[in-house]
């Protein structure tokens, strides 16, 4: 066996404190939700602050993608070329978000919605739009701790952020009348404490930073192009919901659905969110063995757990205690969420498998088979969409279907990728013999 493999345990133990910290912060929009719905226009709010959610996760994609980019580059370009182009991205994000909460036209073409609920839609993206620059930033941090093998402060920093979140959330909207712009207000503060807490951490890790002192300085255009195929996939990480909300809002009972939807995905993300940064710690083992297996036993581990949970939640009580008694959906939206949401069962499972095909993809460079995959699941989500609005199916269900269609044939279009690359390599070493 190559020195160079990871065992089993390890990269576990590697990948285990980034799923923690990522489960707790995709527990904390179920969490906030669930206060904003306690407001007196649950309906209106919860839409409103869906509608937010759903623009701001598909412009801050690209900063979501730092954290990988950090672990590639780590020791080619100096890191204050790397912590530069980090600000850049953030303020740019920031401005696109307020700049899309001060076009109200713009959200009613999107969603066709009734003046109130575009209005605090608005009002939550003005709320939302300082947290861009601190998601960048945190990123950049989680990417510094992966890089230095010290990623034990990340789940403490994500505690740290949950509770800030949740404690103004709960202790502010559920006594307005609409409580979509304190609600993203709360995601703004949690973001803060995040970042701030893992900036201490960082502090107190020193390990290895004399040893890249001397990596020549990089543009943000170098830096960029490297960032783009990562950030292309981040933001298709994203993108799904921002579609199904505009979907939804064309569907057969759009206002119901649209109540439903982020319920509904953020109890898929509580099952998709931790798994992200799988790609990441596989990429990182798999450039120091491209043959070590051990990512992909990983995945099948994770594969088998994640679906066995998950089924548990979706076919027990546990599914009507989550949507009804915690997230307060009543009526309606509550029958279309424990009727539609079985839909959702096998998304988990094919975000590892595409995960450990990315991070293959990353290892080796392949940015043009990472842009082939974001192409095969824009097709087949859009593809789906179109296909559940014609026939007249409610909203949720287009959406569930939709994100269903988007994992099963971007996971397949890299699978057949990947052989193909397989089949070639061989072939291209005896011909250089």
């Amino acid at each position: 066996m190559s020195q160079n493999r990871a065992t089993l345990g390890g990269l576990w133990w590697q990948w285990l404190p980034t799923s923690l910290g990522s489960s707790m912060l995709v527990l904390e929009i179920p969490v906030v939700a669930a206060a904003v719905a306690r407001s007196e226009s649950a309906g209106r709010a919860i839409a409103a602050l869906g509608i937010a959610i759903a623009v701001i996760v598909v412009v801050n994609g690209p900063a979501l993608a730092l954290a990988p980019l950090v672990v590639t580059l780590d020791g080619r370009y100096a890191r204050r070329s790397i912590r530069r182009y980090t600000l850049v991205l953030g303020v740019s994000a920031a401005v696109v978000v307020a700049a899309l909460g001060l076009c109200r036209p713009v959200l009613v073409a999107l969603f066709d919605l009734d003046a109130e609920t575009i209005r605090d839609a608005g009002a939550a993206l003005l709320a939302l739009a300082p947290a861009s620059v601190v998601v960048a930033i945190r990123r950049y941090q989680h990417g510094r701790l992966i890089a230095l093998g010290a990623t034990g402060g990340i789940g403490v920093a994500t505690a740290v952020r949950l509770v800030a979140s949740a404690t103004f959330a709960w202790c502010t909207a559920p006594f307005v009348e609409s409580g979509a712009v304190l609600g993203a207000a709360a995601l703004t503060i949690g973001a803060c404490a995040e970042a701030s807490t893992l900036a201490l951490r960082l502090r107190r890790v020193r390990v290895g930073e004399e040893s890249h002192a001397d990596a020549p300085p990089a543009g943000l255009g170098v830096i960029g192009a490297a960032h783009l195929p990562l950030a292309a996939t981040r933001v298709l990480n994203m993108i799904p919901q921002l579609i199904t909300m505009v979907g939804i809002a064309h569907a057969v009972g759009s206002l119901s659905s649209l109540a439903a939807w982020p319920v509904v995905y953020g109890l898929l993300s509580l099952f998709t969110g931790p798994l992200a940064d799988y790609e990441t710690v596989g990429a990182a083992a798999l450039r120091r063995d491209p043959t070590d297996p051990v990512p992909g036993r990983l995945g099948a581990v994770l594969v088998a757990g994640v679906t066995t949970v998950y089924g548990l939640v979706l076919f027990t009580p546990l599914l009507a205690a989550y949507l009804g008694s915690f997230s307060g959906l009543t009526g309606d939206p509550l029958r279309l969420a424990l009727t539609w949401s079985m839909c959702t069962l096998l998304i988990p499972a094919g975000w590892v498998a595409r995960g450990y095909l990315r991070a293959g993809a990353m290892a080796g460079g392949g940015s043009q088979v990472l842009a082939s995959g974001i192409a095969v699941h824009l097709a087949g989500l859009v593809a789906v969409l179109a296909g559940t609005l014609v026939a007249g199916l409610p909203g949720l269900a287009c959406a569930s279907l939709a994100v269903l269609g988007g994992v099963l044939g971007e996971t397949a279009g890299l699978a057949i990728a990947a052989r193909r690359h397989r089949v070639r390599a061989p072939q291209a070493v005896t011909i250089g013999d």
